[in-house]
């Protein structure tokens, strides 16, 4: 139900080695390059992630989602969806 009220990104966020490509959910009013600004949720839960470490993708993922910890993400490349 809360996903109602969430805009879809399709994201890659950059946490070295780690490479998470999925869809993020966020508030109206959030900036999803303002990720790597400090905040005050500590994990990002990325949906229908595709994980990789040094350009290999790992196979044995959760296929739901995965928690991202905000203070390794060092980049964040972001589209919405449509």
């Amino acid at each position: 139900m809360w996903s109602r009220f969430r805009v879809a990104y399709d994201v890659t966020l950059e946490a070295a080695p780690f490479k998470v490509s999925g869809i993020l959910l966020l508030l109206p009013s959030a900036d999803p390059y303002s990720l790597t600004e400090r905040g005050t949720e500590l994990f990002l839960p990325v949906f229908a992630p595709v994980v990789s470490v040094g350009g290999v993708a790992v196979r044995d993922v959760p296929g739901d989602a995965v928690l991202m910890n905000r203070s390794h993400v060092r980049r964040v490349n972001a589209t919405m969806r449509r």
